[in-house]
């Protein structure tokens, strides 16, 4: 199959809006990137080949959307989709040029740092949330440095979820920006501690098996 084939069978208008940035909701929301959108108007959920906004009725599919919002032509929009997903086509005799990188622009920019923001914050609250419940102390002379975080943080950090998903563009870029490093910070240490569950697994499996 040719590129378009390709693309349109096995990539999602999801899947391109999340690379590009884009934030959903818990109701597979999203605020339109084609007008102003003051509330989230577009409804797109993970398996949908097509997006559709109620808000100014744009609507398309994967290349429709990355040609608009990139400003590509519907050729190269698919040819970029295949480059980023891996995806192989059947090519003419003489392999069409790759499109252009164009710069991010600000938007673009902004829009990745609040999907990372969004991302981190999540892992780092269902973090907390474990802690909070397997680390509950018996008494309050052994209380867990891992319980103290959790019961400290967990406030804050979802109602910095809370801004991220119904929160105002000038509330979410606001936090986004204060929290700056903060968030590679905060990413940092959740995969401190999966690597460090992940070698205590592993040593309790070979130590299983070893008694076997």
């Amino acid at each position: 199959m040719g590129v378009f084939d390709e693309v349109k069978e096995r990539v999602t208008a999801r899947a391109v809006m999340e690379r590009a940035g884009i934030v959903f909701n818990r109701s597979n929301m999203c605020r339109c990137p084609f007008h102003q959108d003051k509330t989230a108007s577009m409804k797109v959920k993970p398996t949908d080949k097509k997006y559709f906004c109620f808000g100014c009725g744009e609507k398309g599919d994967a290349i429709d959307f990355v040609g608009r919002y990139y400003n590509l032509s519907p050729k190269d929009a698919a040819m970029q989709i295949a480059d980023e997903f891996g995806i192989a086509y059947d090519s003419s005799v003489r392999s069409p040029p790759k499109p252009v990188r164009r710069e991010k622009s600000p938007m673009q920019i902004l829009a990745e740092a609040k999907t990372k923001t969004y991302r981190v914050l999540s892992d780092y609250f269902h973090l907390l949330k474990k802690w909070e419940r397997n680390f509950k102390p018996k008494s309050m002379d052994e209380i867990d440095a891992r319980y103290e975080e959790a019961v400290q943080n967990l406030p804050k950090v979802e109602c910095q979820l809370d801004i991220l998903l119904w929160g105002t563009e000038e509330e979410k870029e606001m936090l986004v920006r204060d929290l700056g490093k903060g968030v590679e910070d905060i990413e940092r240490r959740v995969n401190e501690y999966l690597r460090n569950q992940g070698t205590v697994n592993h040593n309790r499996q070979r130590s299983c098996e070893a008694v076997h």
